[in-house]
């Protein structure tokens, strides 16, 4: 039988972008229906975005507000249940990917921008972002963005495009800026492009002056509103980050530090970054440094560390959660796609990465919707702070019933943001309140929800804690009542101990947090 023309075209063969492109289209779906199909709860600091996305500010207690206005914009559209609070999650992580490849594809071909997206999508620490709401998750795109527009600027100086270099830096400070509005983390950037200007002639010449000027009205233009939300709230955002890092109160936590960097070997994936690694320390042999895409690599390089080094830093002094070094992933995907894709062994090893990679996502999908296999494969605990809050909310409606109590008191945030979400369906027949252990608010649920005098008068308190005496100890009476008690899973259970509390008298507080944060997103 005769072969079509058609068929014998090869432009009608995918290149190596066509592959990655569907790639990305592929998990999208799937990650869009995960979402819908987990039974999976809303964590409770998805819970408190959520809560946060009612009402639009400029700013918030613990962070800044762009993860609640994507929030709002997709429940707006599609509603408050807990895929539409997530929604925005697997499409900033395909928007970081697409961004990436095209970075990659420009400086190295297309070979390597295919492989840099797809290495990003099938990420450990991608499936799970992809699938839970975080300030992270909408940062990173913004911090892609900041990448190609610089990449673009200095191919700009090199061609002589006086307007494309102001163009596309100011495109690279409203990125960072916007990036800072999901986390200040994004101004590590301008750590990245300080070690630019010092150890790159055409970075330097980039940003010190017109460029760098106007990179910088970006930022500004940007990350202002909530400079000035800040201003007009005492700066607590600010403030919340100093504190949640927790200098000083200890020191020399080397098993913390090495904890903290074999952690970035699992959210990377083991094989990935380990041909980053190689990659970073044979990069002087491999590139010429002549070539101007060298300048690139020197920020990208410093990209991928100083974030690392800082957090390594702050968990021998302090603490360190495994995801305060997002911003580190994307320089590292992108000089690993570059580098790798070039070598015929690199080529192997990024096969062999992106194959494991897939079968982790594989099986983290199947988890996500199916309970009874994170039971059986013994995961239960990874899952119990998205489990049991809408029994929760529904217990302590049903020990309101008899219409004697004035209030709720709670002694967590957390608990907080829980039974306001999972109370959406109806109005809670009293406020729900929370205790404060400090004479200042430690929390936006503190701020915004304290017992105050006038609801104080017969107090169903609800406490995570199995001796509730502390908070008890602001009340002249109470009587213990039953105690709440949530199954999870087969083994695991989230008891309240709950009294019913009068004459409310609170002790005097200490004024300053004497104990970290418990916020795991800060």
């Amino acid at each position: 039988m005769a072969t079509s023309p058609a068929s014998m075209n090869p432009a009608r063969t995918p290149g190596p972008m066509g592959w990655l492109w569907l790639l990305l289209g592929v998990v999208l779906i799937v990650r869009v229906v995960g979402l819908v199909a987990t039974p999976l709860e809303l964590g409770p600091d998805e819970a408190q975005y959520w809560q946060w996305s009612r009402s639009l500010e400029f700013g918030y207690y613990s962070k800044p507000p762009l993860v609640a206005w994507t929030i709002w914009f997709t429940t707006a559209l599609f509603g408050n249940d807990e895929w539409a609070v997530r929604l925005g999650a697997p499409f900033a992580h395909t928007a970081t990917a697409a961004i990436l490849a095209l970075l990659a594809a420009r400086v190295a071909g297309p070979v390597a921008g295919a492989w840099a997206g797809a290495l990003w999508i099938t990420m450990p620490v991608v499936w799970l972002g992809a699938s839970i709401i975080t300030t992270d998750t909408v940062l990173l795109p913004f911090w892609a963005l900041a990448l190609y527009a610089l990449a673009r600027a200095l191919e700009a100086r090199d061609a002589g495009q006086n307007r494309a270099i102001l163009v596309w830096c100011l495109v690279m400070g409203t990125a960072i800026g916007i990036g800072a509005l999901a986390k200040y983390a994004a101004l590590y950037f301008l750590a990245g492009l300080a070690a630019g200007v010092v150890l790159s002639a055409r970075v330097r010449a980039l940003i010190v002056g017109p460029g760098g000027l106007v990179a910088a009205l970006g930022v500004l233009a940007a990350l202002g509103p909530n400079l000035l939300w800040n201003a007009a709230n005492g700066f607590m955002t600010v403030g919340h980050t100093v504190d949640n890092a927790n200098i000083g109160a200890r020191m020399g936590l080397l098993p913390e530090t090495l904890e903290f960097l074999g952690s970035q070997f699992a959210l990377v994936g083991p094989l990935a970054l380990t041909g980053s690694v190689w990659v970073l320390v044979s990069w002087r042999r491999r590139f010429d440094p002549s070539d101007a895409r060298a300048d690139l690599r020197v920020v990208l390089l410093a990209l991928a560390t100083i974030p690392i080094i800082v957090i390594s830093i702050q968990a021998f002094i302090s603490r360190a959660n495994a995801n305060w070094a997002a911003t580190a992933f994307p320089a590292i995907v992108v000089l690993t796609a570059w580098g790798l894709s070039a070598l015929r062994p690199g080529r192997l090893l990024l096969a062999a990465a992106l194959g494991l990679q897939l079968v982790v996502g594989a099986a983290f999908t199947a988890l996500t919707v199916s309970p009874q296999l994170v039971d059986g494969v013994g995961l239960a605990n990874a899952v119990k702070r998205a489990r049991g809050w809408e029994a929760t909310a529904a217990a302590v409606r049903a020990r309101l019933a008899d219409g004697t109590h004035t209030a709720v008191l709670v002694d967590s945030r957390l608990v907080y943001h829980q039974l306001i979400y999972y109370g959406r369906a109806q109005p809670w027949p009293v406020p729900i309140t929370v205790w404060r252990r400090f004479s200042e608010p430690q929390s936006h649920a503190e701020k915004i929800a304290p017992l105050t005098d006038d609801i104080a008068g017969r107090v169903l308190v609800v406490s995570l804690a199995q001796d509730p005496s502390e908070v008890l100890a602001d009340f002249g009476a109470h009587v213990a009542q039953a105690p709440i008690v949530i199954r999870l899973d087969p083994d695991r259970t989230r008891t309240f101990s709950v009294s019913s509390a009068t004459r409310w008298d609170p002790l005097p507080k200490p004024q300053r947090r004497l104990q970290p944060s418990d916020d795991p997103d800060a």
